[in-house]
């Protein structure tokens, strides 16, 4: 028998996990005085940690070598989930950022923290165990944003305009630096999406500007409420407000209601429609109507270069 010293590490589920010599133990039952841990092997491993008042005591010797660089991993994510539960609107890029950091630091394989997809999962799985499912608001009259959103990672304002409107809330996010890149760009990508937006708004609505004229880089975020020209046009508008250049070029679908509104505000600009737009429209109306369909094949090869193989 031996007294030992035991470090303890958070867990997967409610129990801790105890750390002795860089072999783990989880809890078995409960007995007579104390706790007993068997080891996280115990399959093929026979060893035990007895946690008594008057100390620990390990009985049984382990039958396989210890694994420092798997319990250094563990303590590297325990410690991403005690950073995630101190908020639940904590910043999911800084705490991988965080994670990735110490394991360079004490030089683990990053394979031991396994998929990052799934690291994420277990994180946000934890704040959900201890924050419950969250939401901003059932309704525009309703909908919050809590203030550590209101503002980046490095804490600068984040939150760029918010209409307060109770039927057709528009709420803009882009940062001083975001919107000072955009404006040197000398061409803006326009484009919504449906999908990844919450459900109290239509759509969530981007900006994105050919950076240095290499890539193209997400700038503004704008939910949108719906999708007609007064809505666009107020969006637009507190861009323009903020960026001291229009823009050479402003590619954007072929949405009626968005290319009036860019119109009206970006005066000076040239609208251009979307190549990509452009054939996912036609190959949804050639599906719709086979006489088009045959019609459009039979067309030149130009035209046929625009349907998806």
């Amino acid at each position: 028998m031996e007294v030992v010293k035991v470090n303890w590490i958070s867990g997967n589920r409610k129990n801790n996990l105890a750390e002795v010599d860089n072999f783990l133990f989880e809890k078995n039952k409960v007995i007579n005085g104390g706790t007993s841990y068997r080891c996280l092997q115990y399959r093929a491993c026979p060893a035990k940690l007895h946690v008594m008042d008057d100390g620990s005591t390990v009985f049984g010797q382990h039958n396989h070598p210890p694994d420092p660089d798997r319990i250094a991993a563990r303590k590297i994510i325990a410690t991403a989930k005690e950073n995630a539960l101190a908020s639940w609107c904590s910043n999911m890029a800084s705490i991988m950022q965080s994670v990735e950091d110490e394991a360079t630091r004490v030089n683990l394989d990053v394979s031991y923290l396994g998929r990052t997809n799934s690291l994420k999962r277990r994180i946000n799985d934890a704040k959900v165990r201890q924050f419950g499912l969250q939401s901003l608001g059932e309704s525009f009259a309703t909908l919050q944003i809590p203030e550590p959103l209101e503002k980046t990672m490095r804490n600068q304002r984040f939150l760029l305009y918010d209409n307060n409107n109770a039927t057709n809330r528009v709420i803009i996010f882009a940062s001083d630096d975001s919107l000072d890149k955009l404006s040197y760009c000398d061409t803006w990508l326009l484009d919504g999406t449906f999908k990844t937006c919450p459900t109290v708004f239509q759509q969530l609505y981007t900006v994105h500007g050919i950076y240095k004229h290499s890539v193209a880089v997400p700038f503004v975020y704008m939910y949108l409420p719906g999708k007609s020209a007064e809505i666009y046009k107020e969006a637009f508008q507190v861009i323009r407000q903020k960026t001291p250049n229009e823009p050479s070029c402003i590619i954007s679908d072929f949405e009626s209601a968005a290319i009036i509104a860019c119109q009206e505000v970006f005066i000076a600009t040239e609208l251009s429609g979307c190549l990509f737009h452009l054939t996912q429209s036609i190959f949804r109306r050639v599906q719709q109507d086979s006489t088009v369909f045959r019609r459009y094949m039979a067309s030149d090869e130009d035209g046929k270069r625009l349907l998806p193989e």
